[in-house]
């Protein structure tokens, strides 16, 4: 959220969608509750296995503002055709006025999520 702290009131809680600034390190926090998932981020080059019981961090840097889609690049099971979202990537002032919108809330996305 706003206050760029996990963990408090104005956390914004998506499914299926990371919004970021562009030029800016995001870190990501995965987690897999069931199976082996892989997290894929083609326009950044980021792929990363993620195992159940364990949280990976990664990060990276986007370099254009735009949407771009997020995939498992495991075949993680029967809902697996259906695990995708998508990276918005915003202009850092589009951002700023994006997280003053949406801080706080519980917004969801269509598709299913991993958990």
């Amino acid at each position: 959220g706003p206050d760029g702290e996990l963990g408090t009131a104005d956390d914004i809680e998506l499914q299926n969608e990371l919004h970021v600034p562009v030029g800016q390190a995001v870190e990501v926090r995965l987690r897999s509750r069931d199976v082996v998932h892989s997290f894929f981020l083609p326009t950044v080059r980021l792929k990363q296995d993620v195992l159940p019981g364990t949280e990976v961090r990664r990060w990276f840097v986007p370099t254009e503002v735009g949407t771009f889609p997020i995939a498992c690049a495991e075949l993680c099971g029967f809902g697996h055709y259906r695990m995708g979202g998508r990276l918005v990537v915003h202009a850092a002032s589009d951002y700023r006025e994006w997280l003053s919108v949406a801080g706080g809330r519980k917004l969801v996305a269509q598709g299913a999520v991993a958990r």
